[in-house]
């Protein structure tokens, strides 16, 4: 079972974004896609979940190519948590996780309920279950769209691919460490997971593999050991960095970027 975008490249206006992508996502792993700002990392996760057509190349399902599936098809293979997801009107948090059930049940069950519930739980908003969506917070929002997609693939039950757009980046602390531990639940159950992250620290606790982007390729794909090294995040991000073991785990490195000029 795995996810493979194969030789990708992916034009948009005319330029080149990508450009002959191979990357491969397992079931039961959490790769992550690292880089700076324009590396292409937003456009390869679109395209391995089926939004962006490719110029070349291609994205495979579990063997199937994703331009033979439909939109329903799709939703019940993987489910996506993007960087911006608005709510229009009063929905309430219960009723925009529950939409995470439509690909599976075209009409809305006491057991699409029950699960939209269980995500919301999982994501510390159980109380939040009535409360329309725009009175929530930004981080509170965000976190909906992540219980959303928790129920879309039924917490691995139902799903086989979980793909993440910087889900923590309205988050504090403590909620960044909720939603690795929600991905590192998801891999438990099998689930393949695509993350892009900002912040390389967070990639190096939450990541089986990093693949370090720049330019619209893959610059390097191995462990948060191998990948996160000072010459090549000097190379990436052009900003002199440390790295060392964690104090918490002498196996998860950790980052400090020089951000002084002294």
């Amino acid at each position: 079972m795995s996810l493979v975008a194969e030789r990708l490249s992916v034009e948009l206006g005319g330029r080149p974004i990508l450009r002959g992508i191979e990357l491969a996502v397992e079931g039961g792993e959490v790769v992550g896609l690292v880089g700076p700002n324009g590396a292409g990392k937003s456009t390869l996760l679109r395209a391995m979940a089926g939004e962006l057509a490719p110029s070349a190349g291609r994205v495979i399902f579990d063997g199937t190519d994703a331009r033979s599936l439909d939109g329903a098809a799709l939703a019940r293979q993987r489910a996506v948590v993007s960087q911006r997801s608005e709510v229009a009107f009063d929905y309430t948090a219960l009723e925009v996780v529950a939409w995470g059930r439509a690909p599976h049940a075209p009409v809305e069950t006491p057991a699409c309920r029950a699960m939209a519930r269980r995500a919301l739980d999982a994501v510390g908003l159980a109380e939040r279950a009535s409360s329309p969506v725009v009175t929530l917070s930004g981080g509170e929002q965000q976190r909906v769209h992540i219980a959303r997609a928790l129920a879309q693939i039924g917490f691995g039950e139902t799903g086989r691919y979980w793909l993440l757009d910087e889900p923590t980046s309205s988050l504090d602390p403590a909620q960044r460490r909720l939603v690795v531990r929600l991905m590192h639940q998801a891999r438990a159950a099998g689930v393949g997971v695509l993350v892009v992250l900002h912040d390389v620290g967070l990639a190096a606790w939450a990541c089986d593999r990093i693949a370090m982007m720049n330019d619209g390729t893959v610059m390097q794909l191995g462990t948060p050991r191998e990948v996160l090294t000072p010459e090549r995040l000097r190379e990436v991000f052009e900003v002199d960095a440390a790295v060392d073991p964690s104090p918490w785990n002498p196996e998860v490195p950790r980052v400090t970027f020089r951000l002084g000029d002294d």
